[in-house]
């Protein structure tokens, strides 16, 4: 747990590096997907 918990801000770091890149329709998306492994990330951080 501790592993994966590491690892998705990590994904979210990328994320977010590459947002800018991606066009506004394809931008949004990609916030709500990093937004939900944030929570997840939370969620298995705590578990």
């Amino acid at each position: 747990n501790i592993a994966v918990a590491m690892v998705f801000p990590v994904l979210m770091a990328i994320f977010s590096a590459f947002a800018p890149v991606f066009t506004f329709k394809q931008f949004y998306p990609v916030t709500a997907a990093a937004s939900v492994l944030g929570v997840l990330a939370l969620v298995t951080a705590f578990v």
